[in-house]
């Protein structure tokens, strides 16, 4: 069980009825990471000054839930309880005596995926900053922007 749960690994979870439930599932995670790269470019000439820039970014999402990774094994009394002993003990005792006994109801383990999502973005942009006199600038430009569809893997 713990080369299968790998890093994910914890007690199993023990469910008794009548008693209280050992252990517990491993939590969600969450990881969150962006990364940026950009350029700018500035040349005056005269009256006229010329911008150009490149940027890149790209939003990455990891996580997922794995659960009861080391399994999960629940104890009741449908192995050591007469058909008539509902009206007397009910399932006192019955769930700890079928764990001593290594007799579990029902077992599960689970298996569930991670994820990765990743969300690239592509722009650039080129711009004519003119000054016509002292009152009077114009600006002329080009700004694209390329967002790629995001990637998922599992």
């Amino acid at each position: 069980m713990d080369a299968k749960a790998g890093a994910d690994h914890e007690l199993p979870v023990m469910n008794f009825s009548g008693y209280d439930t050992l252990s517990r599932p491993v939590g969600a995670y969450d990881h969150f990471e962006t990364v940026t790269a950009k350029t700018n470019l500035t040349h005056i000439r005269g009256r006229h000054t010329l911008r150009s820039g490149f940027e890149t970014r790209r939003h990455n999402r990891f996580g997922g839930i794995p659960g009861a990774t080391s399994g999960s094994f629940n104890f009741t009394n449908a192995y050591t309880a007469r058909e008539d002993d509902a009206l007397t003990a009910a399932s006192l005792g019955h769930s700890w005596a079928a764990f001593m006994m290594g007799l579990p109801a029902n077992s599960s383990v689970s298996t569930n995926a991670t994820y990765a999502v990743t969300s690239p973005y592509y722009g650039w942009y080129a711009m004519d900053n003119w000054r016509v006199n002292s009152k009077l600038s114009l600006t002329i430009g080009f700004r694209p922007g390329i967002r790629t569809r995001p990637h998922r893997t599992v």
